[in-house]
């Protein structure tokens, strides 16, 4: 049987020869070759632009800006809280509605032991929520 890598790697050093062989002799013409002769670059000069001189007037003396004085942001209104159970009617009032757990409407206790509508009582001609009553 015979050994291929002796003969692979004398045919590779021999295309890699004569490759660069070939391209040395495509660049000698190139690199022989004379050197361009120079040639003249004639630039204009630039057309000079007549400078104009203007007086600047004298800065005028101006007032001193007016100031104004610093006002303070009004405060926020207090929080009032909400109480922490159910809305009820406060005392001296009964609940005429309510939504389960909070009253909705009161009357005050007199409204109740009297017929109405009576002219001597007017309170008693509408229910207002309990807000109302504090």
């Amino acid at each position: 049987m015979k050994n291929w890598t002796r003969e692979i790697i004398a045919g590779s050093a021999l295309v890699a020869l004569l490759g660069g062989g070939g391209l040395w002799a495509a660049n000698a013409g190139i690199l022989n070759s004379p050197a361009p002769t120079p040639t003249a670059v004639v630039e204009e000069a630039p057309t000079p632009t007549p400078t104009v001189v203007t007086s600047t007037p004298s800065p005028t003396p101006t007032a001193e800006p007016v100031v104004a004085p610093i006002v303070e942001a009004p405060a926020p209104p207090p929080v009032v809280e909400e109480p922490s159970g159910p809305v009820l009617c406060p005392p001296g009032t009964q609940s005429n509605g309510n939504d389960g757990v909070n009253d909705t409407s009161c009357l005050p206790d007199v409204c109740w032991t009297i017929p109405v509508p009576d002219p001597a009582h007017p309170e008693c001609d509408y229910a207002y929520p309990p807000e109302y009553y504090y």
